[in-house]
Protein backbone atom coordinates (compact mmCIF):
# COMPACT_ATOMS: atom_id res chain seq x y z
CA UNK A 1 0.00 0.00 0.00
CA UNK A 2 1.51 3.34 -1.01
CA UNK A 3 1.47 6.55 1.00
CA UNK A 4 -1.21 8.18 -1.20
CA UNK A 5 -3.64 5.29 -0.58
CA UNK A 6 -3.05 5.52 3.18
CA UNK A 7 -3.69 9.29 3.18
CA UNK A 8 -6.89 8.89 1.14
CA UNK A 9 -8.10 6.18 3.54
CA UNK A 10 -7.42 8.37 6.60
CA UNK A 11 -9.26 11.35 5.03
CA UNK A 12 -12.24 9.12 4.17
CA UNK A 13 -12.47 7.80 7.73
CA UNK A 14 -12.26 11.35 9.13
CA UNK A 15 -15.05 12.51 6.81
CA UNK A 16 -17.30 9.62 7.81
CA UNK A 17 -16.67 10.30 11.50
CA UNK A 18 -17.55 13.99 11.12
CA UNK A 19 -20.74 13.08 9.22
CA UNK A 20 -21.79 10.83 12.11
CA UNK A 21 -21.41 13.75 14.55
CA UNK A 22 -23.44 16.07 12.32
CA UNK A 23 -26.15 13.42 11.89
CA UNK A 24 -26.80 13.39 15.66
CA UNK A 25 -27.13 17.18 15.99
CA UNK A 26 -30.54 18.86 15.98
CA UNK A 27 -31.35 22.34 14.70
CA UNK A 28 -34.79 23.93 15.12
CA UNK A 29 -35.75 27.46 14.08
CA UNK A 30 -38.41 29.15 16.22
CA UNK A 31 -40.00 31.97 14.18
CA UNK A 32 -41.31 35.16 15.70
CA UNK A 33 -44.61 36.80 14.69
CA UNK A 34 -42.91 39.30 12.38
CA UNK A 35 -44.05 42.55 14.03
CA UNK A 36 -41.66 45.08 15.66
CA UNK A 37 -42.16 43.72 19.21
CA UNK A 38 -42.23 40.02 18.36
CA UNK A 39 -40.27 37.41 20.26
CA UNK A 40 -39.28 33.85 19.66
CA UNK A 41 -38.48 31.26 22.26
CA UNK A 42 -37.52 27.63 22.41
CA UNK A 43 -36.61 25.03 24.97
CA UNK A 44 -33.60 22.74 25.30
CA UNK A 45 -33.89 19.62 27.41
CA UNK A 46 -30.75 18.70 29.32
CA UNK A 47 -30.24 15.12 30.49
CA UNK A 48 -27.46 13.13 32.07
CA UNK A 49 -27.03 9.80 33.80
CA UNK A 50 -24.94 10.19 36.95
CA UNK A 51 -22.79 7.17 37.68
CA UNK A 52 -22.21 5.83 41.17
CA UNK A 53 -18.78 6.88 42.42
CA UNK A 54 -16.81 6.31 45.59
CA UNK A 55 -13.25 7.25 46.49
CA UNK A 56 -11.11 6.38 49.49
CA UNK A 57 -8.20 8.66 50.39
CA UNK A 58 -5.74 7.54 53.07
CA UNK A 59 -3.18 9.99 54.45
CA UNK A 60 -0.30 8.51 56.44
CA UNK A 61 2.40 10.32 58.39
CA UNK A 62 5.16 8.59 56.41
CA UNK A 63 5.80 8.04 52.70
CA UNK A 64 4.64 4.91 50.91
CA UNK A 65 1.38 4.61 52.84
CA UNK A 66 3.24 3.64 56.02
CA UNK A 67 3.23 4.42 59.71
CA UNK A 68 6.86 3.97 60.72
CA UNK A 69 7.13 4.00 64.51
CA UNK A 70 10.85 3.23 64.37
CA UNK A 71 12.49 2.02 67.59
CA UNK A 72 10.00 1.70 70.44
CA UNK A 73 10.24 0.45 73.99
CA UNK A 74 7.73 -2.04 75.41
CA UNK A 75 4.54 -0.36 76.67
CA UNK A 76 5.66 2.99 75.22
CA UNK A 77 2.21 4.13 74.12
CA UNK A 78 3.59 5.59 70.89
CA UNK A 79 0.87 7.08 68.68
CA UNK A 80 0.44 8.25 65.07
CA UNK A 81 -2.68 9.46 63.27
CA UNK A 82 -3.89 8.24 59.87
CA UNK A 83 -6.46 10.29 57.96
CA UNK A 84 -9.20 8.47 56.08
CA UNK A 85 -11.56 10.32 53.74
CA UNK A 86 -14.48 8.86 51.82
CA UNK A 87 -16.33 10.63 49.01
CA UNK A 88 -19.46 8.85 47.81
CA UNK A 89 -22.67 9.78 46.04
CA UNK A 90 -24.47 6.87 47.75
CA UNK A 91 -24.60 5.73 51.36
CA UNK A 92 -21.73 3.42 52.28
CA UNK A 93 -20.00 1.30 54.90
CA UNK A 94 -16.35 1.80 55.88
CA UNK A 95 -14.71 -1.24 57.46
CA UNK A 96 -11.20 -2.04 58.62
CA UNK A 97 -9.25 -5.28 59.05
CA UNK A 98 -5.87 -5.48 60.82
CA UNK A 99 -3.56 -8.40 59.99
CA UNK A 100 0.04 -9.38 60.61
CA UNK A 101 2.06 -8.88 63.79
CA UNK A 102 -0.48 -6.51 65.37
CA UNK A 103 -0.78 -8.55 68.60
CA UNK A 104 3.00 -8.90 68.98
CA UNK A 105 3.41 -5.14 68.50
CA UNK A 106 0.46 -4.35 70.73
CA UNK A 107 -1.06 -2.33 67.90
CA UNK A 108 -4.52 -0.87 68.41
CA UNK A 109 -6.47 1.56 66.23
CA UNK A 110 -9.21 3.92 67.28
CA UNK A 111 -11.55 4.06 64.28
CA UNK A 112 -14.48 1.67 64.54
CA UNK A 113 -16.34 0.42 61.48
CA UNK A 114 -18.58 3.14 60.07
CA UNK A 115 -21.91 1.67 58.95
CA UNK A 116 -24.67 3.40 56.97
CA UNK A 117 -22.70 6.58 56.42
CA UNK A 118 -24.37 9.41 54.53
CA UNK A 119 -23.37 10.34 51.01
CA UNK A 120 -21.00 13.23 50.51
CA UNK A 121 -17.43 13.66 51.67
CA UNK A 122 -16.65 12.46 55.19
CA UNK A 123 -13.28 12.60 56.96
CA UNK A 124 -12.16 10.29 59.76
CA UNK A 125 -9.07 10.08 61.98
CA UNK A 126 -7.66 6.73 63.03
CA UNK A 127 -5.14 6.84 65.88
CA UNK A 128 -2.63 3.99 65.82
CA UNK A 129 -1.18 3.16 69.24
CA UNK A 130 1.67 0.78 70.09
CA UNK A 131 1.83 -0.81 73.52
CA UNK A 132 4.23 -3.63 72.78
CA UNK A 133 4.05 -6.24 75.54
CA UNK A 134 7.19 -7.24 77.45
CA UNK A 135 6.63 -10.79 76.19
CA UNK A 136 7.43 -9.77 72.59
CA UNK A 137 10.99 -10.62 71.54
CA UNK A 138 13.12 -7.74 70.25
CA UNK A 139 13.07 -7.50 66.45
CA UNK A 140 11.23 -6.10 63.47
CA UNK A 141 7.48 -6.51 63.21
CA UNK A 142 4.83 -5.28 60.80
CA UNK A 143 1.07 -5.26 60.40
CA UNK A 144 -1.33 -4.17 57.70
CA UNK A 145 -4.49 -2.13 58.20
CA UNK A 146 -6.87 -2.56 55.25
CA UNK A 147 -9.73 -0.07 54.85
CA UNK A 148 -12.66 -0.98 52.61
CA UNK A 149 -15.60 1.16 51.52
CA UNK A 150 -18.72 -0.36 50.04
CA UNK A 151 -21.57 1.62 48.50
CA UNK A 152 -25.08 0.49 49.28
Amino acid sequence: MNLRTVVVAIVAVAMLASMAVVATADTVTYPGAGNPNSTASGNVTVSARVNPKITLTITTPDAGQTVAFGDVDPMSGATEVVGVQVSSNKTYDLTKVVTGDDALMGLSTSLADQVDQSKGTNAYSDTYTLNTPYTTDPGDYSATVAYTVLQK
